[in-house]
């Protein structure tokens, strides 16, 4: 297994997309769940992500977002991150809306992605064939319903992705996310995602211990080993840890 590595933009800044997708990410996401970026914004930040050779995964406002899926893609998207998936009729609906007939319901479009129709054949045989879909595993009930859902849709699964910080609000202890609760959780996504062969992903959203030498959680080397998709951060998450630690440091 190789690790893909990845982080999340929030906010629309030309100058920070370029600068963190020529970093040494695998992948970038565009966050439209939370962030206020535009689908004309999201359009360019493919462009620039896709321009520094990176992967561009837009992750989507909502489980059964078919317009903004159908945009992200025909706008180029190399794959798409569907939020909190709990039940294997919202897996369907992901898989429908994120490929082509025979395999789902994706409508045809000629733009950007099919090159306003002059490419619509090439980009049919090739390129949409290998759309990324990604599962965000955000909640007890997701958990619960692993099993089912892989076992209807495991060909079609890039990987899953688990969402701590909404994974210990289903548990009841919102931002705990080393909670025993929190940790039980984590460890039957693994054990079930690891019989089905599925990859694996992780959001690292704080992967610095504030200290004076600026080192890495355990957390993160140790996810290595079993993740595929690990996420770290976002622009204004590096942001933050950089200006606290300049002023820890100088004070």
């Amino acid at each position: 297994m190789k690790n893909q590595f990845g982080t999340w933009l929030t906010s629309y800044s030309l100058p920070v997309c370029d600068l963190i997708s020529s970093k040494n990410f695998s992948w970038i996401c565009i966050d439209m769940e939370h962030s206020t970026i535009s689908y004309e914004q999201m359009s360019t930040m493919i462009d620039i992500i896709q321009k520094n050779r990176k992967k561009c995964f837009v992750r989507l406002s909502k489980t059964d977002d078919e317009v903004l899926s159908k945009i992200a893609l025909d706008c180029g998207a190399d794959g798409l991150i569907f939020p909190k998936i709990e039940t294997v009729e919202q897996a369907r609906k992901a898989v429908e809306l994120s490929f082509y007939p025979p395999i789902g319901k994706r409508g045809a479009a000629l733009y950007k992605a099919q090159r306003y129709g002059n490419k619509l054949e090439e980009y049919v045989s090739n390129k949409s064939k290998k759309i990324e879909l990604i599962f965000m595993i955000e909640t007890k009930k997701a958990v619960d319903n692993l099993d089912i859902i892989y076992k209807k849709f495991k060909k079609n699964i890039s990987s899953t992705i688990i969402g701590l910080y909404d994974l210990s609000a289903s548990c009841n202890v919102i931002g705990k996310i080393n909670h025993p609760q929190v940790i039980n959780q984590l460890e039957k996504y693994k054990q079930i995602s690891k019989f089905y062969k599925v990859s694996m992903g992780i959001h690292h959203a704080k992967p610095f211990n504030l200290d004076a030498k600026n080192t890495i959680k355990d957390e993160i080397k140790k996810s290595i080993k079993d993740y595929k998709y690990i996420a770290f951060g976002t622009e204004t998450l590096f942001l933050d840890h950089i200006i606290n630690d300049l002023f820890k440091k100088i004070k």
